[in-house]
C-alpha cells in the first residue's frame, strides 16, 4: 500500500469514527426538539428503536409513554413537571441517555405583598404585562400589580362600577369606566398615569360593570342582566344573564364576548359593539372564560359541558362550531388567553388544589402542554384568575385575588 492511500485510508476510518451524531447506528440517539412544554410531545431517533417491540424510555425514574412512528423514530410523552433539563434514559436508574429536553414549565410562585381585589385584568396599551384590580382595602382604590419586578402601587380616588367586581375594557385601548371619590362615573385612561377622559359615563348605580361601546353608547351588567343605554340615560334591556364576570373585546372590536357563571337555556350572547345588539349567542351553559384570537376569526371559550369540562373554538364572527376538546381528566377549565405572537391558547385549570395551566394549539385545539403548581401556590380562586402572557421576556404569569397576592410564573416556548 502506497503512502498516498494509507493516509486517506486512515482519513476515511477517522470521519466514521467520528459521527457521533448520527442516529442511524444501535446505540446513537436524537432527540426533537430541543425544548418542549412540560406534558408535552417529543421525538426520539434511533437504530436501535427498530424491531417489533417498543424501546422503554424513562425520566426522573418513571416509564414515559411511547408511541411508534417508523421502525426507528417513536413519539414521546413528556412528564408533567417544574421546568428545567430533563435526561431521556433506556432505563429508570438514568444510565443509556437518549437525550437531554429543556423542560417548559414552573418558573416560580410566590405570594405577593399586598392585596388584589376580584378579577386581575391585564390591560391593552400598558407599557408591559401588568395585572389592575380593585384593592381589597378602602373603596375608590386601584392596585397595580407588575409581576416581572413583585412591586403593587396604589392609585386613590377611583375604583370599579361595584365593589368586588373589577373593571372592564373599553372600546378604545387604556380606556376604562370608573367609579370616582363621589360616587360618580367617569372614563378615565390608567397608563402612563392616571388620567380623566370623559365625563359623560351613563350608569345604573347597581350595575356590575360598565363598558363604553363608543363615545355615546354603554353597556352595563347586572346580577341576572345585561343592558345597553342611550346618550340620555334611557336604559333598554338586552338579555338575561347570570352572574357576568367579566367582557372581552375582539382585537378588531367587532365583536363582544363574556364569560358568565352560568347561561339562562344554554344561550350566553356575543355581542356586535357598534349597534349594541347580539351577534349571535353561544350554546354552552357555563362559559367560564373566553378570549378572541389574535386576527380575531376564533373565539375560544372554557365551558363546563354534560360531557365535562372542554376547551371550544367557534368562529368569531358569527359563532359557528369549529371543534372542542375535553380538559385532562378532573381538570375544570376557567380564564383564557391568546398569544399574540403564535396561534396558542393558554387555560387556567384546577385540580383538587393544583392548578394547572393547559397550552393548546390555537388551530387544532391539540392540547401541547400542561404547566402544574401544587403544594405551594397559595390560596388561589382559578375562576377569577388573571393570565398575563410576556412574550419579550418568554414567561407566563397568572395572578390571583387575595391578600397577599398570589402569583404563578410559568416559562413561555417561543
Amino acid at each position: 500500500m502506497n503512502s498516498r492511500l494509507a493516509a486517506l485510508l486512515i482519513v476515511v476510518l477517522l470521519a466514521a469514527c467520528s459521527d457521533g451524531t448520527s442516529s442511524d447506528r444501535p446505540g446513537v440517539y436524537g432527540v426533537s426538539p430541543a425544548a418542549q412544554w412540560s406534558g408535552g410531545y417529543i421525538t426520539a431517533h434511533s437504530a436501535a428503536f427498530s424491531g417489533g417491540r417498543l424501546p422503554a424510555l424513562y425520566a426522573v425514574g418513571r416509564a414515559l409513554p411511547v408511541a411508534r412512528v417508523n421502525d426507528t423514530t417513536v413519539t414521546v410523552r413528556l412528564p408533567v413537571a417544574p421546568g428545567g433539563d430533563l435526561v431521556i434514559s433506556r432505563d429508570a436508574a438514568g444510565h443509556d441517555t437518549v437525550g437531554v429536553v429543556q423542560l417548559i414549565g414552573l418558573d416560580r410562585s410566590r405570594s405577593v405583598p399586598g392585596s388584589l381585589g376580584f378579577e386581575p385584568l391585564v390591560p391593552e396599551g400598558a407599557p408591559s404585562v401588568v395585572f389592575v384590580a380593585e384593592s381589597a382595602g378602602p373603596p375608590n382604590r386601584l392596585s397595580f400589580l407588575d409581576p416581572a419586578t413583585d412591586q403593587v402601587s396604589y392609585v386613590h380616588g377611583v375604583g370599579p362600577s361595584l365593589s368586588s367586581f373589577g373593571i372592564q375594557p373599553s372600546f378604545q385601548d387604556n380606556r376604562f369606566v370608573l367609579r370616582d371619590s363621589a360616587g360618580s362615573l367617569a372614563v378615565y385612561r390608567l397608563f402612563p398615569a392616571v388620567a380623566l377622559v370623559d365625563t359623560s359615563a351613563v350608569h345604573n348605580p347597581l350595575a356590575r360593570h360598565v363598558v363604553q361601546l363608543d363615545d355615546s353608547a354603554w353597556l352595563s351588567t347586572f346580577s341576572n342582566a345585561l343592558l345597553s343605554s342611550s346618550p340620555a340615560g334611557q336604559f333598554f334591556f338586552q338579555y338575561i344573564i347570570n352572574d357576568p364576570i367579566r367582557l372581552v373585546f375582539s382585537p378588531d372590536r367587532t365583536r363582544l364576548a363574556m364569560s358568565l357563571a352560568s347561561a339562562p337555556g344554554m344561550h350566553a350572547p356575543v355581542l356586535d359593539p357598534v349597534s349594541g345588539d347580539t351577534a349571535y349567542s353561544l350554546p354552552i351553559a357555563n362559559p367560564w372564560g373566553v378570549a378572541f384570537s389574535p386576527h380575531a376569526d376564533r373565539l375560544y371559550v372554557s365551558a363546563s359541558t354534560l360531557q365535562g369540562d372542554s376547551l371550544i373554538a367557534v368562529r368569531g364572527s358569527d359563532g359557528l362550531r369549529l371543534g372542542a376538546v375535553a380538559l385532562p381528566a378532573g381538570y375544570t377549565g376557567y380564564t383564557l388567553e391568546t398569544d399574540a405572537k403564535v396561534d396558542r391558547v393558554y387555560q387556567v385549570a384546577e385540580s383538587s388544589g393544583t392548578q394547572a395551566l393547559l397550552v393548546y394549539d390555537g388551530a387544532t385545539l391539540a392540547q401541547v402542554g400542561q404547566l402544574t403548581c401544587a403544594g405551594s401556590c397559595g390560596n388561589t380562586n382559578a375562576w377569577s384568575a388573571g393570565i398575563g402572557v410576556d412574550t419579550m421576556a418568554n414567561k407566563i404569569h397568572v395572578a390571583f385575588p387575595g391578600s397577599p397576592i398570589p402569583v404563578i410564573t410559568y416559562d413561555r416556548l417561543p
